[in-house]
């Protein structure tokens, strides 16, 4: 996992510095991703709709997912920080020829899935999934 990321876990450990975000409140727009020896940041071209690559968690404990070319939902559980994500589906298969989205299209229908973990602070929320980091920022 990157170094950047791991600062910010430990920094949210600290029980002074850690903000409790009640993630519900809030769309969470994608920033970046951290995958175990790269960080693909999503350039300003990519986010082609509004809600492109938002993710929104329902009070009712579902969430949605606007991969910017596809779309996906589920259930979700919490736990603490745990977070568990189950009955994921792919609504939608579009495809586009922009390198970029569909390399961040395959990676949020295929390994966000698998978050185990989120950590927030006053504007970005992570989700950890396996040796991945997805960072969203407060829309």
């Amino acid at each position: 996992m990157p170094f950047i990321i791991y600062l910010f876990l430990v920094g949210c450990s600290n029980s002074d510095s850690q903000v409790n975000v009640d993630i519900t409140q809030f769309n969470w727009k994608l920033i970046s991703i951290e995958l175990e020896n790269e960080t693909i940041t999503v350039s300003e071209e990519s986010y082609v709709k509004d809600s492109s690559y938002m993710l929104k968690f329902l009070d009712n404990s579902a969430f949605s997912l606007d991969t910017s070319i596809n779309a996906a939902m589920g259930k979700y559980t919490i736990n603490g920080n745990l977070l568990k994500l189950t009955d994921y589906q792919e609504l939608s298969d579009a495809g586009t020829n922009d390198p970029e989205q569909l390399r961040i299209n395959e990676l949020l229908i295929q390994r966000l899935v698998k978050t185990s973990e989120f950590n927030t602070d006053e504007d970005n929320l992570i989700l950890i999934s396996m040796n991945d980091a997805f960072i969203f920022k407060k829309n």
